[in-house]
């Protein structure tokens, strides 16, 4: 069981990286899904597992966005009035977010 794990998060990690690349789309978008397919086959119950798999995720594609992020800036496609523009927005999602999972937790105890 342990070695179908293993090779399953390969497969899935490989196969996200290189569609990505070729549609040049955020990894993520790749794997999730495939998670979503892919664990019923292992027994794994979605609601216990989805959301460690969504952050590790989240985490472990950062490298490849800022990679990304840095070569377009290099190249002077980054449009930083738009950045600065949607900060705000960014910000404010993230605190409704955080405060809909924190009271979401807090209605279940």
């Amino acid at each position: 069981m342990i070695l179908e794990w293993c090779l399953l998060l390969v497969l899935i990690g490989s196969g996200a990286g290189a569609v990505s690349s070729l549609i040049r789309c955020a990894p993520a978008l790749i794997a999730l899904p495939s998670f979503y397919f892919f664990l019923p086959l292992f027994d794994v119950s979605f609601d216990e597992v989805m959301l460690p798999v969504i952050a590790t995720c989240l985490v472990a594609f950062i490298p490849a966005h800022l990679h990304a992020w840095i070569r377009a800036m290099q190249k002077g496609q980054v449009d930083f009035q738009h950045m600065i523009n949607f900060a705000p927005g960014f910000a404010m999602g993230g605190i409704i977010g955080n405060s809909v999972i924190i009271s979401d937790q807090l209605c279940d105890l």
